[in-house]
């Protein structure tokens, strides 16, 4: 074992040696390369360092003055930005006064056009009247139509204006109703005649409901007095009821003792016979009391079935006031509204400060739904 300790040993110093043996060789080698012997290769590796530190140093400040550079570059083009948005911004405020302007003018063009050609429309119109009233035939009065459709709308044929001309006449109204509805439209064509209509249509519901209203109120009264009546009646019948039970009673008991009595066997055979007589008169008096008992009794429930009838009527007829009175606000509500747009619709329709009866008469004579030469009268 000592042998084998000394031989490992042995090993490890020749292990040794010739490592160092070898890196001295080795370092001649690099020396004999590089012109560097081993300190100075020490020397060239602190030199290396320094460099790469300022290398760094340099790299960083290069990279910082970089970093400004962007930052700089980066306010400059937002602020480019914000200036250019801004301009973009008033040019379109620009942009959106001039064309606001312009649709301001145009609106006012447009209004003053058709104001303008309602006053030439309006004056079309009396004219026309007077015309009509001072045409002495049938030539006259087409000449005057004729006219007056080639200034007011050229679009509006002349036999059509002629024919409600004629219509107007016909009903004793100015021509001047026929030709304004043939320009500007008829009831039926505006919707003046539906609102009418409409109107008209709450108006009667109003006044039906009113009249059932009061006739509830005529009803209910005397409703209440038969109540009342059958109240009384059906008191007097308790009363009775209430007599003809006691009867009834008293004659149970009075035909319940004389039966006791007929168990006595001291009584003699006239005794037992004079009382079987009594029990059976009182047997038949029981008869008679109940069956009137029966009937008071019969009566008492028919008179309390009417009265809870009648009862029944007087709250249905109440119910139905309260509801009809509801439908009539909601209907006055509705008529209010409705007039209230009928004026706005005749106010639009109208031409010119003249009267605007004209928009509502009805030329459809004959309610055909067709204006035409049937309706002239």
């Amino acid at each position: 074992m000592t042998f084998n300790k000394k031989k490992g040993f042995i090993q490890k110093t020749l292990i040794l040696a010739l490592a160092t043996i070898f890196s001295y060789s080795a370092s001649i080698v690099v020396s004999s390369i590089t012109g560097i012997d081993e300190l100075g290769s020490i020397a060239f590796a602190d030199e290396h360092d320094k460099a790469d530190k300022k290398a760094a140093k340099k790299a960083e400040k290069a990279a910082e003055k970089a970093e400004d550079k962007a930052d700089k570059a980066a306010e400059k083009a937002e602020d480019k930005a914000e200036e250019a948005a801004e301009k973009a911004e008033d040019k379109a405020e620009e942009a959106a006064e001039k064309a606001e302007d312009k649709a301001e003018k145009a609106l006012e063009k447009s209004a003053k056009k058709a104001e303008k050609s309602e006053k030439k429309a309006d004056k079309a119109v009396d004219k026309l009247d007077k015309a009509l009233t001072k045409a002495k035939n049938d030539a006259d009065l087409v000449k005057a139509i004729n006219k007056f459709a080639k200034k007011v709308n050229l679009n509006t044929e002349a036999k059509n204006i002629k024919t409600m001309v004629m219509i107007a006449r016909s009903l004793g109204l100015p021509g001047g109703v026929g030709a304004l509805q043939a320009n500007f439209g008829t009831p039926q064509e505006t919707g003046i005649l539906d609102l009418q209509n409409q109107i008209e249509a709450y108006n009667n519901q109003i006044t039906l409901n009113n009249q059932t209203i009061q006739n509830n109120l005529t009803s209910i009264p005397g409703t209440l007095e038969e109540i009342a009546a059958l109240s009384t009646q059906a008191t007097t019948l308790n009363a009775q009821a209430t007599t003809l039970e006691a009867v009834v009673s008293t004659l149970n008991n009075q035909i319940t003792e004389l039966t006791t009595q007929l168990e006595d066997t001291t009584l003699t055979e006239v005794e037992i016979a004079t009382t079987q007589t009594e029990i059976t008169n009182l047997n038949d008096q029981l008869n008679t009391t109940s069956a009137e008992l029966n009937n008071t009794q019969t009566e008492i429930v028919n008179v309390e079935t009417q009265t809870t009838t009648l009862n029944a009527e007087v709250g249905t007829l109440e119910t139905e006031i309260a509801t009809l009175e509801t439908e009539i606000a909601n209907l006055a509500t509705g008529a209010i509204t409705t007039e209230a747009e009928l004026t706005t619709t005749v106010e639009s329709v109208n031409i010119g400060q003249r009267n605007s009866d004209w928009t509502s008469i009805n030329l459809d004579t004959n309610n055909d739904g067709t204006i035409d030469d049937s309706d002239i009268l």
